[in-house]
């Protein structure tokens, strides 16, 4: 399965990621590596997303990248904190 977190910084996603992800999954928390491969056609990203959760952190997609996430069977997530916590946090 492919979560994709979003949300302003400071907001909560690595926190949320880190909770919940087991050692086994694939954390990313850089902006559209393996969504770039898996969109170029690389081999081995349908066989990743079938065998292993993937949390990838995009902060701000826009529109296309929100649709090709879709495509791909994403679970788009939101986080967001109030703006006091996140000022906090960064």
């Amino acid at each position: 399965m492919l979560y994709v977190f979003t949300g302003p910084p400071g907001a909560g996603k690595s926190s949320w990621i880190g909770a919940h992800a087991k050692a086994t999954d694939l954390v990313l928390d850089f902006d559209l590596e393996l969504m770039d491969l898996a969109m170029a056609g690389w081999p081995g990203a349908d066989h990743v997303l079938d065998t292993t959760d993937v949390y990838l952190i995009h902060t701000m997609p826009q529109v296309k990248a929100r649709a090709r996430y879709k495509r791909l069977g994403a679970r788009i997530i939101t986080v967001d904190s109030c703006e006091s916590v996140a000022r906090q946090r960064v």
